[in-house]
């Protein structure tokens, strides 16, 4: 029988993450490192930008790619991984996936990770769900294929329309190392002033001592399994 996570709006729940202890929400502070993540990418227009910010920081993110985009701009696709940064799936085509029949999933799943193999050679091994939200089913198709959840400590709302400064607000408790935070490389998410907003990010991590590398550089609990970085 099918479980519902719920929305998770901005910060998820202490009980929801006790109640879910195989899901990575954020690393333990002992690597140093915290992880900015982007979802629903590639954008031609966007992903590019973030990726100048991230390079002028020194700073490697981890980019959860819709398998339909990456089949659209399988260039931009192979752009993140070439320049060093770590991939993951978000599905193909976002649905909520709750209560979908098993073979949807699979599909969602196989035929993203599919696009983004085919797009950068890169055989994916982190999942993240659309809208977070997800069941049980989700969670055996992941597991059989030794996939690992990864959901986040804030989510920066920066699809709301709200400002830089609302964002960074928002965020601004959760830059310390172990946090996992998400934003979204898309005209419809962070849009044009993400470029900006990572900067700031990154330039406030840093003066923290804060380092800023893939979900794969955080220090995972030991009841998490964490399967690193790609795959050639």
């Amino acid at each position: 029988m099918a479980f519902l996570f719920p929305d998770i709006e901005h910060v998820p729940p202490r009980v929801m993450k006790k109640l879910l202890n195989g899901v990575l929400w954020e690393g333990t502070p002992d690597s140093g490192y915290m992880a900015l993540t982007f979802d629903d990418g590639p954008d031609p227009e966007i992903t590019p930008r973030v990726l100048d910010a991230l390079e002028e920081a020194h700073a490697r993110g981890t980019f959860f790619l819709l398998g339909e985009r990456v089949k659209r701009y399988p260039e931009t696709a192979r752009s993140i991984s070439e320049r060093g940064h770590l991939l993951g799936s978000h599905s193909m085509t976002h649905p909520r996936l709750f209560l979908m029949r098993r073979t949807d999933v699979e599909v969602e799943v196989d035929e993203s990770r599919k696009a983004i193999y085919d797009a950068t050679g890169k055989v994916v091994s982190l999942f993240r769900p659309p809208y977070g939200i997800f069941d049980f089913t989700v969670a055996r198709v992941l597991r059989e294929r030794e996939m690992d959840l990864v959901l986040w400590s804030v989510l920066s709302g920066d699809y709301s329309g709200t400002s830089e400064a609302e964002v960074f607000r928002r965020i601004w408790p959760f830059l310390r190392p172990g946090a996992i935070l998400v934003f979204h490389d898309t005209k419809q998410g962070g849009g044009h002033g993400l470029e900006s907003l990572v900067r700031s990010v990154c330039a406030e991590a840093l003066k923290r001592g804060v380092r800023l590398g893939g979900v794969d550089e955080l220090s995972i609990a030991g009841e998490i399994s964490l399967g690193g970085d790609n795959v050639d």
